[in-house]
């Protein structure tokens, strides 16, 4: 006796695929709010990154999905260029800085 078990079925699919739309929002907003929280311990928040993640959290709760999906991959970008600005700064001190002539 011979079990072809699964035969047939897509074997590659990414777990990320397998989620339904409400748990791919919720993991992306701990997620954004995860690195908002970074920002906020380097002094980079950025309000709008704030009111971005208000705007993913609000369509998730009126569960709106794939809305509160695309808003928290925005507010994502935002919080990412915040932490990108706080690295440049983190360097642009140097040149700024009069060093003995």
């Amino acid at each position: 006796l011979i079990l072809l078990g699964g035969c047939g079925e897509r074997q590659n699919a990414s777990p990320a695929a397998a989620e339904n739309p409400r748990q791919q929002a919720a993991s992306a907003l701990v997620s954004v709010q995860a690195q908002y929280a970074r920002s906020q311990e380097r002094g980079f928040a950025w309000r709008a990154a704030k009111e971005q993640i208000a705007t993913a959290q609000a369509a998730f709760d009126a569960g709106d999905f794939d809305a509160a999906l695309q808003q928290t991959q925005l507010a994502s970008e935002i919080v990412q260029a915040s932490i990108d600005q706080a690295d440049l700064e983190a360097q642009a001190w140097r040149t700024r800085a009069p060093f003995g002539s």
